[in-house]
């Protein structure tokens, strides 16, 4: 039987995996940028206070970034960007959260 590549043949597998760490962190780093570019909350306690208000509720580690960054407007728009929202927080609560990192970001300093 033919090694088809599909598996990692030894002395190879170091060489790929050094290549997904630099991808990963060439990654990290455009994220990075982005999210300081397209900051809303530029005071580090807004920031903490969102994260506070955001780390209360059931939601991923990947949804509260998220719904940090993009300061929807109401939920139907945070579900409609967030698909993974439908079904694990309802409305209410969710405009309620949006309505108050709203005045946290509208008010600091």
């Amino acid at each position: 039987m033919e090694d088809s590549g599909a598996f990692a043949r030894p002395g190879h597998s170091r060489g790929y995996k050094a290549s997904t760490e630099e991808e990963d962190a060439s990654m990290l780093r455009l994220g990075q940028g982005y999210t300081q570019q397209f900051s809303q909350f530029t005071n580090q306690d807004s920031v903490r206070e969102v994260r506070k208000l955001l780390s209360g509720s059931e939601l991923a580690s990947f949804e509260i970034a998220q719904l940090g960054n993009m300061c929807c407007s109401d939920s139907v728009e945070a579900k409609s960007l967030i698909p993974s929202l439908v079904g694990k927080i309802d409305d209410e609560s969710l405009d309620r959260m949006l309505k108050q990192m709203e005045s946290i970001k509208n008010f600091q300093a």
